[in-house]
């Protein structure tokens, strides 16, 4: 066999490699084509629905409770600020050695300055809010008192503790 027609053969074998390397790539495109196109015409539609968590409270003064205004269960802690009024409207300062102050909180727990409500609250659910009564010998002031109330989710079980550092014995 001569050099012209090993070259010639060669360049013939080449030739089938690079369309048989050819054939395989346009087979393997067309599968992938055809299955993405059978699952998307195929396949149902799915529609993923949500709904977030709400957490808030609001405090009724009327009757002396707070309610869990969101969509999950709930803990509760409040704080009491009392603030003394003149009769002129304006807010004084009066140190507490001048007045005396009693919270009946029952199945609340005093710690750090905040009383936590020793039980979850459910969606909707109220609680009994501390009663505060305040008492002075002082003439001419009115304590005014707030309760500023705050909630935070029940589930996890720890999401209350980390986040306030009350164990609820949970």
């Amino acid at each position: 066999m001569s050099e012209k027609q090993a070259n010639v053969k060669s360049s013939s074998s080449m030739r089938r490699k690079i369309a048989i390397i050819l054939i395989a790539a346009v087979v393997l495109i067309g599968g992938i084509g055809g299955t993405f196109a059978y699952l998307t015409s195929k396949s149902d539609t799915v529609e993923n629905t949500y709904q977030t968590a709400t957490v808030s409270c609001t405090v009724n003064e009327a009757n002396g409770t707070i309610t869990n205004t969101g969509n999950i269960p709930a803990r509760l802690r409040t704080a009491i600020v009392i603030n003394w009024v003149d009769a002129a409207g304006g807010t004084l300062y009066v140190p507490s050695s001048d007045y005396e102050t009693v919270v009946t909180a029952e199945g609340w727990t005093l710690e750090n300055g905040y009383y936590y409500y020793d039980n979850t609250v459910p969606a909707g659910g109220s609680a009994a809010a501390p009663q505060v009564t305040v008492t002075t010998t002082l003439e001419g002031m009115t304590a005014k008192v707030t309760i500023l109330a705050e909630v935070i989710q029940a589930t996890p079980a720890n999401a209350a503790q980390d986040a306030w550092g009350h164990n609820f014995g949970n």
